[in-house]
């Protein structure tokens, strides 16, 4: 049908109708992976970079890399577990 015309509005409109689908196709795809996807946690949102260790932790690590001995250690965590009466008690 309409073999001898010679504009381009068949082509023009299957082109975008085209277009149309294959974007709709490939939204379709991505909204099913984002869903299909397992939720993220909320308990730990904070980067692993951000959590600060306990103030004990670093006397045993240099005990650990001998810069230390166990007296000194001992001292250390005597010095930590100390009740100021500057700082409140929590």
């Amino acid at each position: 049908m309409f073999w001898t015309a010679h504009d381009a509005g068949g082509w023009l409109g299957m082109a975008l109708g085209v277009i149309v689908f294959l974007g709709l196709l490939i939204t379709l795809i991505l909204a099913l992976r984002s869903m299909a996807r397992p939720a993220k946690s909320k308990k730990n949102t904070l980067p692993s970079s951000t959590i600060t260790p306990p103030p004990e932790q670093r006397p045993a690590e240099r005990l650990a890399r001998d810069e230390n001995d166990k007296d000194e250690y001992k001292k250390r965590l005597a010095a930590l577990h100390t009740h100021r009466p500057d700082l409140p008690n929590t």
